[in-house]
């Protein structure tokens, strides 16, 4: 049986390392199937959020979109919650 390999192996490079999310990367305003997203929830259930106030949005013509200071604050909470 051979011998486990060792990182860094120039034959064999290490996995990349899973890309991170930086807040000041996303947009202050995020349409719903990208809060959803970023959330990890399906779009149907983000939207029934919104319709049901839970998670705020504003409209802008005839989008509606998600501000990032409101994903952040309901995550704060369930993290606190859960």
């Amino acid at each position: 049986m051979p011998a486990r390999m060792k990182y860094p192996n120039p034959t064999h490079p290490a996995p990349p390392s899973p890309p991170s999310v930086d807040p000041s990367d996303t947009p202050l305003l995020l349409a719903v199937p990208d809060a959803a997203r970023l959330l990890g929830i399906g779009t149907t259930f983000a939207w029934e959020l919104v319709r049901a106030g839970d998670l705020p949005s504003v409209k802008l013509g005839r989008r509606v979109l998600v501000p990032r200071a409101a994903l952040e604050r309901l995550a704060t909470v369930q993290t606190q919650a859960g």
